[in-house]
């Protein structure tokens, strides 16, 4: 069975925690530093046609959320692909505070250490599983055992920003430049396929299964996305 329109399942960064364009850039405020209106216009900095150029998709096959806070996402289904972007954005004071939140946010984490940001991926998770309220929160749940069970790892990407990272997990990069602060997932490939028993055990295991056997393709298309959007600061 593979992933349909009717069975959706869409993913934040469980980690993951735009205001004023001039001519073609993002606006700055005094000093060279982003402006802090950015924080609530997270897709001024990564945009729809930046999505639809960095694809080869058509823009009008895109569907972009309505933004929450720093967060938005695009989307786009096909017969047997599936298209998923998802960006927050956060804005410091200054790049010292930008750097300590990035250094924060991208260390490594042993497997079995109790982690702070459980109770985050169950805030930040705007996914529909299509299974009831009881069954997704079952699937919350075996998502944090396995985090647990298999800790976080990042590695360094070089010639990105200032400073980024690849979690290798979940497919997310982090990445800080100046006072900015940018968490991207990006993937454009082949739909998960959905067990034939569906519960939340297996849909988790279908979940790892799918995102690593794609991870080198996530990984290579979220840097792809994170140049094209760093390159038009």
């Amino acid at each position: 069975m593979r992933l349909t329109s009717r069975f959706q399942i869409s993913f934040l960064p469980v980690f993951s925690p735009d205001h004023g364009l001039t001519g073609g850039g993002i606006a700055l405020g005094g000093g060279g530093a982003f402006n802090a209106s950015l924080n609530v216009r997270p897709g001024d900095i990564v945009t729809k046609e930046m999505v639809a150029t960095t694809f080869n998709v058509a823009l009008e096959d895109l569907q972009q959320s309505h933004p929450m806070a720093s967060w938005c996402s695009y989307k786009m289904i096909e017969n047997d692909k599936t298209l998923n972007v998802d960006v927050s954005i956060q804005i410091h004071d200054t790049a010292e505070a930008a750097a300590e939140d990035f250094r924060n946010a991208t260390r490594n984490i042993p497997a079995g250490e109790t982690l702070e940001a459980e109770q985050a991926l169950q805030e930040k998770s705007a996914g529909s599983y299509g299974l009831g309220i009881d069954a997704t929160h079952n699937v919350f749940t075996c998502a944090i055992s396995a985090i647990r069970q298999r800790g976080i790892q990042f590695e360094n990407v070089y010639g990105v920003a200032d400073q980024a990272r690849f979690e290798t997990t979940e497919g997310t990069l982090r990445l800080q430049q100046g006072n900015l602060r940018m968490t991207l997932s990006a993937f454009y490939g082949p739909d998960m396929t959905i067990p034939d028993i569906i519960t939340a055990e297996s849909i988790m295991q279908a979940v790892t299964t799918w995102q690593q056997s794609t991870m080198r393709q996530r990984k290579e298309q979220t840097i792809a996305l994170a140049k094209a959007a760093l390159a038009r600061l």
